[in-house]
């Protein structure tokens, strides 16, 4: 059975209906990595840490050549992690519907791979994920 970094390479590598679909299919159960910045060190590692309310805590992001600016989220722990950042895990279904509370135009998943696979998916494509059962 293929692991969700699997799906996002495959996506990436050949975008064809089958392999977007077991892609969908796995990104609202899958466990995604997501840089944030604004978050004091936590307590402890791996405990839930709730942000509260007001607090400015952002996002990594990322702009595509056309402009549309994206959340990026990863399918395993991201490589490098730069000292203001800290990781927070969460299930794809809560990134998506953290991205779409935020201004942007959808989010990047990316697989972490050498090759720097990644797959976008747009708000349009958020909301119908979301609307599916």
């Amino acid at each position: 059975m293929p692991t969700f970094r699997d799906l996002v390479i495959r996506v990436a590598e050949k975008p064809t209906g089958e392999s977007h679909a077991a892609f969908c299919d796995a990104l609202r159960k899958a466990t995604v990595f997501v840089k944030l910045i604004g978050i004091p060190d936590p307590d402890v590692p791996g405990e839930r840490y709730i942000v509260p309310k007001g607090a400015q805590v952002r996002t990594r992001s990322v702009r595509l050549r056309q402009g549309m600016q994206m959340v990026r989220i990863s399918a395993t722990p991201p490589r490098e992690v730069a000292p203001d950042e800290v990781i927070a895990t969460m299930t794809g279904e809560e990134a998506l519907r953290m991205a779409m509370q935020m201004d942007g135009h959808g989010l990047i998943v990316a697989a972490e791979d050498k090759r720097n696979s990644w797959t976008a998916i747009t708000r349009q494509g958020i909301a119908s994920l979301l609307k599916t059962p």
